[in-house]
C-alpha cells in the first residue's frame, strides 16, 4: 500500500497454553493501555490456516544487547512497565530473547503467545522484592538499602489502569480470549492497583522514559 513494504512474522500455533490468539490479544490490551510496546499484531489466514501477523521490529534482543542506556532511569521505568504488563496478561515466558531494544532505546515486547492463563496471583513482584522479577538480567540495579528492585510507572499509565473497565477489557479481548481466562485479567488488574496503592508516591517517580504510545522509530 502506497509503495511501502514492511516485514512481518506469521504465527499459526494454536494450542491451549500457546496460541497466536494470545499474540493478538496482547496487542489489543497494549493499545487499550496506550503502551506502544507490543508490535502491531493482527489476525490473518494464509492458505486457509488461521494465525496472526506481527510487524517485524528492527532491534536487538536483550540477550545480545551490549550497548549502554544513556538514561538509566528512563530504561528502568520501561522495564517496570514490562513487568506490570506481563502480570496483567499472565505471561510466563518473558525472557531475554522475548524482548527487543529498538534503535530508539525503546523496549518492545514480542512472543506473547504463552499468556492469558488461569492465573489468579501476580507472577512478578511489582515492587521488586528479592529476585522474583530477575531485574539484574534487564539492566536494573538492585537497591541494597531497601532490599528490592525498585519500580515506578508513568502517571498517565496508572491513571489509565484506574479508568479502564471490565467492559473495556471484554471488548478488547472478546474475539481472542474467552471465559475465565478473560475474566481473570480484571482480577489481576485489581491486584496490580492494590500493589501500586501500597507503594504510595514511590510508584510515581519522575518520568523520563519515552512517552507511551506507538513508537516513532521502533521498526
Amino acid at each position: 500500500m502506497d509503495g511501502i513494504v514492511m516485514n512481518a512474522i506469521y504465527k499459526k500455533v494454536d494450542k491451549k497454553h500457546d496460541s497466536w490468539r494470545n499474540e493478538v490479544a496482547a496487542y489489543q490490551l497494549d493499545k487499550l493501555l496506550g503502551l506502544g510496546m507490543v508490535p502491531p499484531t493482527v489476525k490473518r489466514s494464509i492458505r486457509g490456516r488461521k494465525g496472526c501477523l506481527q510487524l517485524w521490529v528492527t532491534g536487538t534482543v536483550m540477550n545480545e544487547y551490549e550497548e549502554s542506556f544513556p538514561d538509566m532511569d528512563a530504561w528502568h521505568q520501561q522495564v517496570s512497565v514490562m513487568w506490570l504488563f506481563d502480570d496483567l496478561i499472565a505471561n510466563i515466558d518473558r525472557h531475554l530473547n522475548n524482548a527487543m531494544v529498538s534503535p530508539g532505546k525503546r523496549l518492545m515486547l514480542i512472543d506473547n503467545s504463552k499468556t492469558f492463563r488461569i492465573q489468579k496471583t501476580l507472577l512478578n513482584d511489582l515492587n521488586g522484592v528479592g529476585t522474583g522479577t530477575h531485574a539484574r538480567f534487564w539492566g536494573v540495579e538492585y537497591d541494597a538499602d531497601r532490599e528490592r528492585y525498585d519500580t515506578h510507572y508513568p502517571p498517565e499509565l496508572i491513571e489509565r489502569l484506574r479508568t479502564i473497565s471490565k467492559d473495556d477489557i471484554k471488548k478488547a479481548l472478546k474475539k481472542f480470549v474467552w471465559g475465565r481466562n478473560r475474566g481473570l485479567v480484571s482480577d489481576r488488574l485489581e491486584l496490580i492497583l492494590a500493589r501500586i496503592d501500597s507503594m504510595g508516591q514511590a510508584a510515581y517517580r519522575r518520568e523520563t522514559a519515552p512517552p507511551l504510545g506507538p513508537p516513532r522509530s521502533a521498526h
